[in-house]
């Protein structure tokens, strides 16, 4: 279990010493995650491991670098079944007091800014899962989705003149600018 709060004092004796800490996070406690997660996976049992190292930057703010590591088990996109996720995220962040101080970390830096109490540990590592994470996670194999076979058919509507639809079943096909064609030469005709 890692210590859920970092005060500053505390943060700049541990940057001084490049003091290190490790342990494990349960997926219950970080909840902006859990609407990621699929419903039926055990947020209890499951956890994640964490090694976050405190040391001295560069430019005279406390720095953490961290890993997280573990699986998560999200909600495929494309068939809405579980998901196995392998998590491995490295980050770096330098810690700010003020809006002054960050203003002052170079470009390259990530900041943290460190609020009266210093930072909640949980919500720094929340914060690096999510914004590594896709806006769409899906299986990388269609083969691996729910329900695989009637994924790989798709219901393709032949278009009349008219607009409307035969509803006629055909096997998949990737034609993303077919109905651009008709759509030209109907606003082409529409101009003659």
């Amino acid at each position: 279990m890692l210590v859920e709060h970092i005060g500053i004092p505390q943060l700049r004796d541990m940057a001084k010493r490049s003091e290190e800490v490790t342990g494990e996070i349960r997926l219950s406690e970080l909840p902006r995650l859990a609407g990621m997660l699929y419903p039926e996976a055990d947020t209890d049992d499951r956890q994640i491991d964490v090694r976050i190292r405190v040391h001295s930057g560069v430019q005279g703010f406390p720095e953490i670098s961290g890993t997280v590591s573990g699986l998560l088990e999200l909600r495929c996109q494309r068939c809405l079944g579980a998901l196995d996720w392998p998590l491995e995220s490295v980050f770096q962040l330098a810690v700010v007091e003020s809006d002054k101080d960050m203003e002052e970390v170079a470009e390259p830096f990530d900041t943290l800014m460190a609020g009266e109490h210093g930072i909640r540990c949980a919500d720094v590592i929340e914060d690096e899962i999510l914004s590594g994470l896709p806006l769409a996670p899906v299986h990388e194999n269609i083969k691996d989705c729910t329900d695989a076979e009637l994924l790989e058919t798709k219901i393709v509507y032949e278009q009349d003149e008219l607009g409307t639809g035969t509803g006629e079943t055909v096997s998949e096909s990737n034609q993303p600018f077919a109905g651009l064609a008709a759509m030209l030469k109907h606003e082409a005709d529409d101009t003659e």
